[in-house]
């Protein structure tokens, strides 16, 4: 099968399963590793320590399966109406709305799962794959923005113009080749600050 017949078929797969965003690109060396390292070198985690943890796995997605040819990523909207006229109560609590369903790793890894099961047993085309969703050492943002998914907002989150950002970011890496997408290059949030003013801590 083409790599261009095999990315169109796990892509209608995936948007069945329910991700609106899905590109892929081929397997490289992170183009941002050595930003990210030097960020954490100045200690702008902070107390975060987690993000120190498997540093070294971050430079290169082979290092997680080295018959990684390459990725696909991937994005699961969670944008949902508010629930009621209480969130708008300052008496009230409000919990974050990623967090208002089911636990979103154990949903997203189902789905991953059935994926890869897809391009291994349906498709008879991948043998070796290992899918991610935020948890692991993936530089996600960067294979999203790569992937042709976004650009990278002033809020350092994934925008898609046409969706925004309500999105849980995913990977699957796999040992076959697919068709890439370009990359989104341009950064269009031009003068807009509405998540700079929004933000209630002050934090961007």
């Amino acid at each position: 099968m083409s790599p261009s017949s095999l990315t169109s078929l796990l892509r209608e797969k995936a948007n069945e399963l329910g991700f609106e965003l899905v590109g892929a690109i081929p397997v490289s060396r992170s183009k941002t590793i050595d930003i990210y390292n030097a960020w954490l070198k100045k200690g702008y985690a902070g107390s975060m320590a987690y993000l120190e943890r498997h540093a070294e796995l971050k430079e290169d997605p082979r290092q997680l399966l080295p018959e990684t040819m390459s990725l696909l990523a991937l994005g699961f909207n969670y944008k949902t109406a508010d629930p009621s006229e209480k969130v708008n109560n300052p008496d009230i609590g409000c919990i974050s709305r990623y967090a208002w369903g089911d636990d979103y790793h154990e949903l997203i890894r189902s789905k991953l799962s059935t994926l890869e099961n897809f391009l291994c047993c349906e498709l008879n085309a991948g043998k070796l794959s290992r899918s991610f969703v935020d948890s692991g050492p993936v530089l996600e943002r960067e294979v999203a923005q790569r992937a042709g998914l976004g650009w990278i907002g002033k809020h350092s989150n994934l925008i898609n113009w046409k969706k925004g950002s309500w999105f849980f970011l995913a990977e699957l890496l796999v040992d076959v080749e697919l068709e890439t997408d370009l990359p989104f290059t341009r950064v269009d949030c031009g003068s807009c600050t509405i998540c700079i003013e929004a933000c209630p801590t002050d934090a961007i």
